[in-house]
Formats: structure tokens, sequence, C-alpha cells
């Protein structure tokens, strides 16, 4: 017979922490509620309940953080109501919160419940805070409940290596700060300098440290790289957010990406290349392909990139490469 691990949600044992955003309150004061209404059938004591209200949804994830690192409690709950209008921005936000969410749960190993309602309207938020489709504080704080049981149960996991962005913030990594930075010997070198690069010339370079730091570790941490991306970047929100939607771009297409770029490979892989040169291909069929960015200017870039982090092979071969992708159909489409 297998070995069967299961959680209980009664058993109310330890302190839960709870996000709370405060936009749409009279939303989120009914998810508020009914987690706590839920905790404490469970046993769980008031005074073992922490509650943190933040302005909005976008601030969840870094209380979230707080809460979950301080080792002081065994859930958080996360809670708020983001409402669909008349632009995308509730998606972008939608998208940044779960993702951020799910990577303190990963690095943390405390259970952080995704509580926000993601609707396209008031009506449907309020059925889901209480009306006829339940209330999602109360779904959360069973989840809580239950994994937090669970947890406790199931074998503890090894240690766990730095992150690579980490690494970065903290000025000791050696892959992704080495991509930007000239070395003296190279300064020295006689090499050519570098054309003049435009604000997306810069943003595409710390592009290429993210995808390079994807390389080394897929499950990265995005806040990590989230504060790697501002803190590059100067917090210009302009190119931030370009250097953002390349990054989400190149991992959404990454499979159809590579397929594309092995067919132009010529009886090469992907994997037998230099990590820098198999990236600036990634960032520059993306940008070819589905980016938006006309064809000689994505070649353009890639080939400085390749020529200020790459080998001395590396801007006719990225050159030719991505000429191809532009010029020739791909087998198999």
């Amino acid at each position: 017979m297998p070995n069967v691990f299961q959680g209980d949600r009664s058993a109310g044992v330890g302190r839960f922490a709870v996000v709370v955003s405060r936009y749409n309150d009279s939303i989120t004061g009914k998810l508020l509620d009914g987690a706590v209404a839920t905790l404490t059938a469970a046993g769980v004591a008031d005074a073992s309940i922490d509650v943190a209200w933040v302005p909005g949804a976008w601030e969840i994830p870094l209380a979230a953080r707080r809460f979950a690192e301080s080792g002081d409690h065994c859930a958080v709950l996360c809670l708020g109501a983001v409402i669909k209008g008349e632009t995308s921005h509730d998606q972008h936000i939608n998208r940044q919160v779960s993702l951020s969410l799910g990577q303190i749960a990963l690095r943390t190993g405390v259970p952080v419940l995704f509580g926000v309602l993601t609707c396209n309207s008031l009506e449907q938020a309020i059925h889901r805070s209480g009306g006829n489709a339940g209330n999602k504080g109360v779904e959360c704080a069973e989840a809580a409940l239950e994994m937090a049981s669970l947890l406790g149960k199931l074998p503890a996991p090894p240690p766990r290596g730095p992150d690579p962005f980490d690494q970065a913030e903290r000025g000791t990594a050696s892959a992704p700060e080495a991509l930007g930075t000239q070395t003296p010997a190279a300064r020295g070198s006689g090499r050519p300098r570098p054309l003049r690069r435009t604000r997306r010339s810069r943003a595409r370079q710390v592009v290429l440290q993210v995808l390079f730091a994807d390389d080394l570790n897929p499950e990265h941490d995005l806040l990590a790289e989230g504060r790697f991306l501002q803190r590059r970047l100067r917090e210009d929100r302009e190119l931030v957010n370009f250097a953002r939607s390349l990054v989400d771009g190149i991992r959404r297409h990454r499979q159809e990406l590579d397929r594309i770029l092995t067919d132009k490979l010529k009886n090469w892989t992907l994997n037998r290349l230099a990590a820098t040169d198999r990236n600036v291909l990634r960032m520059g069929g993306y940008e070819i392909l589905f980016g938006g960015t006309p064809g000689p200017v994505a070649i353009n870039e890639a080939v400085e990139l390749a020529r200020r982090f790459g080998s001395k092979e590396s801007t006719k071969f990225i050159n030719g490469v991505l000429d191809r992708v532009l010029r020739e159909p791909t087998r198999g489409n």
C-alpha cells in the first residue's frame, strides 16, 4: 500500500496571516470575514490571526513575503478584488500578483493562498464574496488549514541554494552581473567601442541577463527578478514595461521559438550554443516573429548584443541565423 499524506481542515494549529486589499473593501471585507470565521471555527485563536491591510492588490505580495519570511506563520492568506475596467490594467495586476505569490510560497516553503478575485464585473465579485457562488475567503482559509496541516506531515525539504538574482542584488553573482560589466582586461583589449545605444538597447541588455538567469535556474525568484529589472533600469517605467514584455513573451513562446531557431541552425542545436548566443537568438527571434519589431532593427540589436557579450564569431553567426528567421519559411509550418 502507498503512503498517503493528507491535511486536516479542522486542525487549526499555529499562527495564520491574512493580507487584504483595501481597494474594493466592500468586497474584500466580506472575504476577510469569511476567512477569519473559517479559521476560528477550526480552532485558531483570534490572537493567532494577524491581519494586514494594504492599499490594493498590487501591494499584497510585499506584505505576504514579509509574513512568510518571518517564520512565525504556518500560512498566509491573500485577499483582494480586481475588477475588469475599460483597459487591460487588471490583466497586468492579476498576472504579476499571482506569479509573485506563487514564487513566495516556493521560495519560503510557507503556503501562500491566492484569494484575489479576478472578476469581469462588480456583480460577479459580489457573488464570489458571500453571494450565490460562495465566499473566496472561506475557500482560501480552508485551503490554508489543509496545507498547513499537510506540510507538517511531509518530509522536510533539502537546503536550497542561493537564487541568482539574490546574488545579483548583493553584487556577488558571476552570471547575470558579469554580462553587463566590462572588465579591465576587456577595456584594454583593443576591441572596438560599442555603437551608441538607445534606451531600448539598454533594456535588451538587461533582458539578456534575465534570460541568462533562466538558463541557470528556471525556477528563480520572480520577486528578485522584478527588483533586478527595476534597479538595472533605474525604475524607468517605460523601459521596465518593455523589458517585462520581452521576458514574458519569450517565455510564453519559448517552445515555438526554440523549434524555429533549431530549424534555422542547419544541423546544429540550441543546447550546443553558448548561453549568450542562445539567448540573443531567442530575443531576436521573438522580436521578429511575435514582438512587432521591424526585422532589420531586431537583427541589428541582436548583433550588437552578440558583439558586446559574445565571442568573435558571434556577430556573423547571429546575423545569419536571424536573417534566415526573417526571410525563410520554417519547415513543418
